[in-house]
């Protein structure tokens, strides 16, 4: 049967709106949340709560980049489909806080699964001119997912009366998420293989199949040559990842997952509220605001679709990093020079623009670009496992953000502006490393990159 390219890139990229959904809802319906189950009763316990669904991401990661190495991509997506189905049902039917941790685990393990495997599966299908844009898909469905997410929890505020929300609202937005993954679920069943993955198995007919629907006819077999040639082993292992060939790439990858993290965007993303309610918005505000943050998510995102294959990836991040550690520089300085606890709307006007051009600024360069870039830079034999630890990485550090957040925010009292500066700082430190480190890959093969690291390597 053949399938259309778009339908192949659409539910290819779909597990990232999973991934954005259940980010963004957590934030919304905390309040409710612990009301009910009594779930936030210190900061690092709230902390923990948020960050529970980070611990399953980081197992889901590592342990989906060895395993899609030896079964493939499409049996993993379908079986993380499922896994978020569960997990999902699970956290609208908890009754205790035991129980919602458990089952954030178990949609951490889905999560982080799509994160390794959606990039890789991307960029294994898409064209070398147009790798970029494709793969950048994923972030759309992620920013689309957080925006649908806080539509959700402003509902919650505007339909729902707090008695209906403490017992039941909450519950039907974190349970809602079982619509996408069913969908997902749906999508995965149709979607082929990997044509990388199956060359590298010795099955050429299918990999062909899988390529003559995504490329000119004059192609397909001169690509499938050039993956031929590069199989230098079926399988990697941990001593191949970090060898004299692999292991720029591992630094690369690692390094920019874990800068993508501390340069703050989750913090946005999990506590928006939270960071307009020190801002001195009031809740309905604070959902307002936070529905518009995602708006301009979505628009940045797109913004990066149309340019990421005709600017190079480094440039991007640099600019990216400079802009971000300028905006949140800003927010700590006005935050310093906040008088009392009344904040004016000048200054709430300030803070809200300056949260804007950061969410423009990582949606168009490092919200999607990481991710991208994790999916080129890996040789075929370790790319799954390659893939997998950076995005371990990538949850580690985002689980020490969102767990500590919080208790920064108890601890520092009015002092808040440290976390803006430290941020600023951060991002000024990615900007480093991107210039010094990483290495550019756009507009080249999958195999030029891989064969470029090979001449690396022989020096």
């Amino acid at each position: 049967m053949r399938i259309s390219s778009r339908f192949i890139y659409f539910f290819g990229a779909l597990g990232g709106m999973l991934f954005g959904y259940d980010f963004g809802v957590i934030s919304g319906t905390l309040h409710f949340l612990d009301k009910n189950l009594r779930v936030t009763e210190n900061s690092l316990q709230e902390g923990f709560v948020a960050a529970a669904v980070l611990i399953g991401a980081g197992i889901g990661a590592i342990a989906v980049g060895k395993a899609a190495d030896l079964v493939g991509r499409k049996k993993l997506l379908i079986a993380s489909s499922i896994i978020f189905c569960i997990g999902a049902l699970l956290s609208g039917f908890a009754f205790d806080a035991f129980y919602i941790v458990a089952a954030r685990i178990l949609l951490g393990l889905a999560i982080g699964s799509v994160s390794a495997l959606v990039p890789m599966y991307l960029s294994e299908l898409a064209p070398t001119s147009s790798r970029g844009s494709i793969a950048f898909l994923n972030q759309l469905m992620i920013v689309l997912g957080i925006l649908l997410s806080y539509v959700v929890n402003f509902l919650l505020v505007r339909i729902g009366s707090p008695e209906w929300n403490t017992q039941w609202g909450w519950r039907f937005a974190l349970g809602g998420a079982v619509i996408p993954g069913f969908v997902m679920l749906l999508g995965s069943l149709l979607l082929p293989e990997s044509p990388r993955f199956l060359v590298r198995i010795g099955d050429l007919d299918s990999a062909r199949a899988v390529l003559t629907n995504l490329r000119p006819v004059s192609e397909v077999d001169e690509e499938i040559d050039v993956i031929k040639a590069n199989i230098k082993t079926k399988f990697g292992s941990f001593k191949d990842i970090f060898s004299r060939f692999v292991r720029p790439a591992l630094f690369v990858g690692a390094g920019l997952a874990f800068f993508q993290q501390f340069m703050g965007c989750n913090i946005v993303v999990y506590y928006a509220p939270k960071v307009l309610e020190v801002a001195g918005f009031n809740d309905l505000n604070q959902r307002l605001v936070a529905i518009g943050i995602g708006i301009f998510n979505v628009i940045a995102t797109i913004i990066a679709i149309a340019i990421v294959d005709k600017i190079n990836r480094r440039t991007l991040l640099t600019i990216g990093g400079i802009v971000m550690g300028i905006s949140v520089g800003v927010i700590a300085w006005v935050d310093y020079n906040i008088s009392g606890s009344t904040v004016s709307i000048t200054e709430q006007v300030v803070i809200s623009i300056m949260l804007i051009l950061y969410i423009l600024a990582f949606g168009i360069t490092w919200g999607g670009t990481m991710w991208v870039v994790l999916g080129e830079i890996f040789p075929l034999h370790v790319r799954g496992l390659g893939v997998g630890i950076a995005s371990m990485v990538n949850w580690l550090a985002n689980f020490l953000v969102v767990l500590l957040f919080p208790v920064l925010l108890g601890t520092l009292g009015n002092n808040k502006y440290w976390i803006f500066i430290g941020i600023g700082l951060f991002c000024l430190l990615g900007v480093v490393f991107v210039r010094t480190v990483a290495f550019e890959t756009r507009g080249l093969s999958l195999e030029e990159i891989e064969t470029n690291l090979q001449k690396k390597a022989m020096k």
